[in-house]
């Protein structure tokens, strides 16, 4: 039954990565949501002065940087936390 220990282990250790994709994919979500305001803000805003072609670009670069910072700050934080913790497997014989 040393399969079944090994499948284990690499499951363990693979919903660890999965998590880190789902976390990242969460950001670009949010991101996409977060985009409308900040073009919202830039179309009603006298202040900026910049045609739709700019804003437009300045607005993703904005929604994507920030959701991409948090998302690798949360990543980096948990796994700090988590990195003298030991995954331990149990086998049922």
């Amino acid at each position: 039954m040393k399969s079944r220990r090994y499948c284990r282990i690499f499951f363990a250790a693979k919903s660890l990565c999965t998590a880190k994709w789902m976390i990242r994919a969460f950001a670009i979500g949010l991101a996409v949501a977060t985009i409308r305001p900040i073009i919202g803000f830039f179309a009603t805003s006298r202040f900026t002065g910049l045609t739709p072609n700019e804003y437009f670009g300045t607005a993703f670069w904005i929604g994507f940087v920030l959701h991409l910072i948090a998302a690798e700050a949360w990543i980096h934080w948990t796994r700090s936390q988590t990195a003298g913790m030991r995954v331990e497997v149990r086998v049922n014989s």
